[in-house]
């Protein structure tokens, strides 16, 4: 079993792309960008903005659906800073060699690299950095039944103890702090890709040769994964970047018999705030919005929408 970050395999060199000084890709879809250092880390800073600013206006798109006690508790839908650079930095350092991209690239082994312990500790500093960003305002889930939820850990003793949610929801509390340093992401507003008025006449085309988009009401669609335009080329760069998906698999398989392996599906959610990308646009007074999926290294095949819509609410 190799891990793209360690080994001592002395063909590591031979197949993995990702070791140092390699910029990573905070956007990695199991496919290589092909962007140079500089144009990989403007990209970079691009996604950071939205998933920090612009796509986490309202605290459960920045932290996701909470957690609750119970089977009936169970949710799978995502927050911004999990999806990436949190899940797409997991598979971007795993590697493609192996089965499910251990070590980082699935849950079960991850902790295994000694670079889980950085980039988790990345994480939560950009966490602790978004709740100083909202000032004043809620960044914290108030829900009693997610706050009292609890784990279990073995500790520094391999003593089993609880932890509840509500324990480690501030590094005050944990009893440390990071040292502060200028965040490149934080006035990286990106700008559209293509004039407005263009964008605009290319939508009226659409419209004209009835290619309707999806009711904002529906069940059980298949997605139809055939962009009609050159949407592929859209990324965290353009303002009409919407927001990212990249799933973490839990590298379980289930087996019946030997050889045989079942596919389970997943069922997520996946909750995207545009306000500020539909105020650039100078779409925010439109009627009608076009949104388009678009799928990265070979994903989405036998993908369904159970169901969707969209959603007016204030700031929190």
């Amino acid at each position: 079993m190799e891990g793209s970050f360690y080994s001592l395999s002395p063909r590591i060199g031979v197949y993995s792309s990702h070791l140092p000084p390699k910029v990573t890709d905070n956007n990695y879809h199991f496919v290589e960008s092909g962007l140079g250092p500089e144009d990989q880390i403007a990209t970079n800073v691009a996604l950071i903005y939205h998933q920090m600013v612009s796509g986490a206006k309202k605290t459960e798109l920045f932290m996701g659906c909470p957690y609750r006690t119970g089977e009936d508790g169970f949710c799978d839908g995502p927050g911004t800073l999990e999806l990436a650079p949190h899940n797409t930095l997991h598979a971007w350092v795993g590697s493609n060699l192996n089965p499910e991209r251990e070590n980082m690239g699935t849950f079960y082994s991850a902790v295994r690299d000694p670079i889980f312990y950085a980039h988790h500790s990345n994480i939560d500093r950009l966490w602790d950095v978004w709740k100083g960003l909202r000032g004043n305002k809620s960044s914290e889930i108030v829900d009693p039944d997610c706050l009292d939820s609890y784990f279990f850990f073995h500790n520094e003793k391999s003593q089993l103890v609880r932890i509840k949610v509500s324990d480690v929801l501030g590094v005050t509390k944990l009893k440390y702090t990071y040292q502060w340093v200028k965040n490149p992401w934080f006035n990286a507003r990106p700008k559209p890709s293509v004039p407005l008025h263009i964008a605009r006449h290319t939508l009226d085309m659409r419209d004209n040769n009835n290619q309707n988009g999806l009711p904002l009401s529906s069940n059980n669609i298949t997605l139809d994964f055939g962009p009609k335009v050159d949407e592929t080329k859209i990324g965290p760069e353009s303002r009409e970047f919407a927001g990212t998906f990249v799933y973490m698999p839990r590298g379980v398989r289930l087996v019946m018999n030997e050889g045989d392996t079942i596919n389970v599906k997943r069922k997520t959610k996946l909750k995207l705030g545009i306000s500020e990308l539909l105020e650039d646009l100078e779409a925010d007074g439109d009627e009608n919005i076009w949104v388009t999926l678009v799928p990265r290294g070979g994903t989405g095949v036998n993908t369904t929408i159970d169901g969707f819509g969209l959603n007016t609410c204030n700031e929190d």
